[in-house]
């Protein structure tokens, strides 16, 4: 038993930043989107803050948000995005490649379950850029999101 507890040591402190893969050990087969957030702007009042979430969107515009969520054409981060915070990191794992994302933003719900809209758009020369997604792909994808003026809504 004292043997287990030495080796169950050992092992915690060999994690050192826990078990979170860093991208330079991401495993090869796995697809990953990553990067930072910069917030500038007035952040809005805490009541409209349900949620902050990185999204991408396979099939832009979906028809219905509702059935693109749920059939799985809509992707996004595991958890809420910290409120109030000058910069925040992200990260989507992608299960299944090779997709394609059409549209990925950063996206706040202000209300009910369908109430998101659209606060930053990761694009280039003012169009959504198109991330053709591939087997073992790290893909870099930093945002800015001014929240004093915000992106054209698409849906």
């Amino acid at each position: 038993m004292k043997y287990i507890l030495i080796l169950f040591l050992v092992l915690i402190a060999s994690c050192g930043e826990g078990l979170e893969p860093n991208h330079a050990t991401f495993p090869a087969e796995q697809t990953k989107i990553f990067g930072t957030i910069k917030f500038i702007g007035t952040w809005p009042p805490i009541d409209s803050l349900n949620d902050l979430r990185v999204i991408g969107i396979k099939n832009f515009p979906p028809k219905d948000f509702l059935t693109a969520f749920t059939s799985g054409d809509i992707l996004f981060t595991d958890d809420s995005l910290e409120y109030f915070k000058d910069e925040v990191n992200y990260e989507i794992i992608i299960d299944n490649p090779p997709m394609t994302i059409e549209y990925l933003a950063v996206a706040q719900n202000y209300g009910e379950l369908l109430d998101w809209k659209s606060v930053g758009v990761y694009e280039g020369n003012g169009d959504p850029i198109i991330l053709n997604l591939k087997k073992g792909d790290l893909i870099e994808a930093n945002f800015t999101v001014d929240f004093d003026n915000l992106p054209t809504q698409p849906f």
